[in-house]
């Protein structure tokens, strides 16, 4: 059976082999459709290496900004405009552009269900022996929250007002 290290690394490939051939799907695709399901498998991709480095936080940050809120987007944006076909490409390519999309989304989706709790990666980061315990222990989620809740109250609360601000200037200017 392999050891701990060389699945790290064969999964760590496995992510960056099927971002980077859907990456190429999304400048290739023959219909928005196709790109997007690309991209969709892109950002899955994106997200099972955010686990692969213990940062569960950006993992699931990942996964509901881009994959579910951009792909919506897209998908809305396809159905106002069409999914015309570039004129200079087969249907067959559409077709395997969408085939690959689709295998490889399901198996990122699966490898992202199998690497989410069971791996916990050496960290490389300069953190004491305690952080590094804590982070392998409990994610990255509980840390981020207890120092955006203390350290970095302040900043965050100032973030947080800058925001609301600028979502009233623009709806002001909207109207």
């Amino acid at each position: 059976f392999p050891s701990h290290d060389n699945v790290d690394t064969l999964i760590f490939w496995f992510f960056a082999i099927v971002s980077t051939l859907m990456a190429v799907g999304v400048v290739f695709a023959p219909s928005v459709l196709y790109a997007a399901l690309c991209l969709l498998s892109v950002f899955f991709s994106i997200a099972g290496l955010f686990l692969l480095n213990n940062a569960d936080f950006l993992a699931v940050a990942q996964v509901m900004v881009y994959a579910v809120g951009l792909t919506i987007v897209l998908m809305f944006g396809l159905m106002f405009t069409g999914n015309q076909a570039l004129p200079s490409l087969n249907k067959r390519f559409g077709w395997l552009t969408l085939s690959i999309a689709i295998g490889s989304g399901l198996a990122v989706a699966g490898l992202l269900l199998k690497t989410s709790g069971q791996y916990a990666p050496k960290l490389v980061t300069p953190l004491g022996t305690l952080a590094k315990e804590a982070i392998v222990q409990n994610g990255t989620a509980m840390q981020l929250g207890e120092l955006l809740l203390t350290k970095y109250l302040l900043p965050f609360q100032l973030a947080s007002v800058l925001l609301l601000v600028a979502m009233i200037g623009a709806y002001r200017d909207w109207e």
